[in-house]
């Protein structure tokens, strides 16, 4: 039975092939066959995405970093004010932490969600 269904298969994959080559073969000769550019593009933009994604995906990790380190430094200069005196900055020393966590976590959630429409192009701000 695994032998009836490997035939079938492949024989169906075969007629698809044919039918989609067979425009490119019906072309005058020495003129580029549209089935092949268009084709080619496709394959192009197959084997293009797995690396555009991960572009993107470092550019979403980017970010995330960048929130964190500003959250960081937030937090730090409102305890160094707070420590020299700076009383009404002490209440930052909660909020900062919390509002840029926040901000990271949005923004880690927004590049790893957007990241594969822009790899593959589907994306409006670039």
């Amino acid at each position: 039975m695994k032998v009836g269904k490997s035939l079938l298969t492949i024989s169906v994959l075969v007629i698809i092939a044919v039918f989609i080559l067979t425009p490119a073969f019906a072309d005058k000769p020495g003129k580029r066959s549209k089935a092949i550019s268009g084709g080619s593009e496709f394959i192009k933009s197959v084997v293009t995405y797995p690396v555009k994604l991960a572009g993107e995906t470092v550019k979403a990790a980017g970010k995330t970093v960048k929130c964190a380190a500003e959250t960081v430094g937030g937090t730090v200069e409102a305890t160094g004010e707070t420590l020299t005196g700076n009383i009404k900055k002490a209440p930052e020393i909660i909020t900062t932490p919390i509002k840029g966590t926040a901000e990271t976590a949005k923004e880690a959630v927004v590049g790893i969600v957007e990241a594969p429409a822009k790899a593959a192009g589907c994306s409006s701000d670039e």
